[in-house]
């Protein structure tokens, strides 16, 4: 309640008289230009509107008639469900280690219709694997029903280095099946240490 957002896509009128128009929810896109306040989520979840507006082109004179604007079907799944992680940069010391949480959310908070299943792997960065951290692998598969706001938490463990470093990267690529997936991986941040800078005692 008292939350909306906007929606637009376009169709060409290029036949004569009346003409049955069918709209999937796929052809939607989120409207960048414009949003009002409220809860936004950028998920397409439709099963209820309360509002629309047919926009013509500009520089057509012309007229168009329409009736019986309905919404019916399904949403895919796909589009009401999100994964979502609690931070898009982890910063960890060296030889600590990050928890990285990944949540559901679902339009309207209600329970997950169908299984969500996300991989996740440590991959790239400039950190060394085997080196400055342990590698992890590993799936979770939040089931049908699952409560929105439901967690999981992946821990990734870094290994304690003597010599001085710089910062290093080592993103958290991440796969999701059934759900729309997170915007960026995220990754964890080995925080710069034993370097000069960082010693106030040292003279400039």
């Amino acid at each position: 309640g008292g939350a909306s957002e906007l929606w637009t896509t376009s169709f060409t009128d290029d036949w004569e008289g009346w003409q049955l128009v069918e709209i999937p929810f796929a052809d939607f896109v989120y409207r960048a230009d414009y949003q009002p306040v409220g809860g936004i989520d950028q998920i397409l979840g439709l099963n209820e509107m309360w509002g629309y507006a047919f926009t013509m082109p500009p520089g057509a004179p012309g007229s168009f008639a329409l009736d019986a604007v309905e919404l019916y079907g399904k949403a895919d799944p796909a589009l009401t469900a999100s994964v979502v992680t609690n931070a898009a940069v982890h910063p960890v010391k060296n030889g600590g280690s990050a928890d990285i949480t990944l949540s559901v959310a679902t339009t309207g908070s209600v329970p997950t219709e169908e299984p969500i299943t996300v991989t996740y792997a440590t991959k790239g960065g400039t950190a060394v694997a085997g080196k400055d951290y342990t590698p992890v692998t590993g799936s979770h598969t939040f089931p049908a029903g699952t409560a929105s706001g439901a967690t999981h938490k992946v821990t990734v463990r870094t290994a304690k280095a003597s010599k001085p470093s710089e910062a290093r990267t080592i993103p958290l690529e991440l796969t999701v099946t059934g759900a729309k997936a997170p915007a960026e991986h995220p990754q964890v941040v080995i925080d710069a240490h034993g370097l000069p800078y960082q010693n106030a005692k040292l003279p400039v």
